[in-house]
């Protein structure tokens, strides 16, 4: 099916205007030539988007030739740079797997857009924008935005096979979208969520922070206790999530494998999201604010908070949204538990 583009989506939108140059630019040299994928998911669904992926039945060494570029494609991907915006522009293809393997063995170029489009993961990536601005949907992509589904394109058991990064992919949009993972997709995965171990911990927690950043915590544990996916991750909630609008929050909340991999930012982020923050030698500890009705004001690092705020536009408690900050003294003067447990015996 073919939908008009609602244009005042893109008025402008620069990086989208040169898209489309490109696509006529393309189609000019006599070849077809379309915008795909997640930018166009994510304008239906009045989402920011700054990464436009482009596909063609030019060849690479055609693309490369138009555009007077170095010849540097990966599996018939060119990185285009076209008035200071960088698009990747792709080849019509087919993709040849072995299983639990991301990468295709085998890439053969064709000329069909339908082909093309049924090698994508979930139908709502397989909308195309055309020269004129013209919604292509071959494949039922907005009725399943329309109706917050994520479904698959052919069979699920292939796909997930095909690639199992597809299992947190699917979890990824259903949070950050609050749609629905269609029942078969579900069952898929659930059936094949051991396949997750064949990726490494680097990829996993790449997906992993996307999805903490959605700000859906219950809605996260629900999904990952059915699919059985925490042994599998290596991640384990101390307690129940409490919401937070910054991945750290959750990774704060979680003991994980040491097989994750973390900026020294990261890592002091969450140390003291977890242990609390020392300034000066005094221990300022995270506490629900929501639990027992503490505010901003009664928080003892608001004025730390507001400094925060002004040099780097966001407040410390924005990594873990709904807390607050409560001194406990001096570290020298707190006793540990066991301390404490010594001196009630003396």
């Amino acid at each position: 099916m073919v939908f008009l583009v609602l244009w005042y989506n893109f008025y402008g939108d620069v990086m989208y205007k040169n898209a489309i140059k490109i696509l006529n630019i393309l189609e000019n040299n006599g070849y077809k030539a379309y915008i795909v994928g997640g930018y166009v998911r994510d304008k239906i669904l009045n989402v920011k988007s700054n990464d436009i992926d482009i596909i063609t039945n030019a060849l690479p060494d055609e693309v490369c030739k138009i555009f007077n570029i170095e010849h540097t494609d990966n599996f018939g991907s060119i990185k285009l740079k076209y008035n200071n915006y960088i698009f990747e522009v792709t080849t019509f293809r087919k993709e040849y797997y072995k299983n639990n393997d991301r990468r295709p063995y085998k890439v053969e170029y064709i000329d069909d857009l339908k082909e093309d489009l049924m090698r994508r993961d979930f139908t709502i990536n397989s909308i195309c924008i055309d020269k004129n601005g013209m919604y292509i949907d071959l494949l039922n992509g907005i009725n399943d935005i329309n109706n917050k589904i994520i479904r698959c394109i052919g069979n699920a058991n292939t796909k997930i096979n095909e690639d199992p990064l597809r299992i947190l992919r699917a979890i990824r949009f259903s949070l950050v979208y609050d749609f629905n993972i269609e029942d078969n997709l579900m069952n898929t995965i659930y059936n094949n969520v051991e396949k997750i171990r064949y990726l490494s911990f680097d990829r996993i927690k790449k997906e992993l922070d996307i999805i903490f950043n959605a700000g859906k915590s219950n809605k996260l544990l629900n999904l990952i206790n059915y699919t059985n996916m925490f042994k599998i991750l290596e991640i384990k909630p101390k307690n129940s999530l409490i919401e937070c609008y910054n991945y750290l929050g959750i990774w704060a909340q979680l003991d994980y494998s040491n097989k994750y991999n973390f900026t020294k930012k990261e890592f002091k982020i969450i140390m003291e999201v977890k242990n609390g923050i020392i300034i000066d030698g005094v221990l300022h500890e995270m506490i629900d604010a929501f639990t027992i009705n503490f505010g901003c004001s009664k928080c003892s690092l608001r004025k730390e908070c507001d400094e925060c705020e002004m040099r780097h536009e966001t407040y410390l408690c924005n990594v873990m949204g709904c807390f607050c900050f409560v001194s406990r003294g001096k570290v020298t003067d707190i006793k540990t538990e066991k301390e404490e447990q010594s001196c009630v015996i003396q």
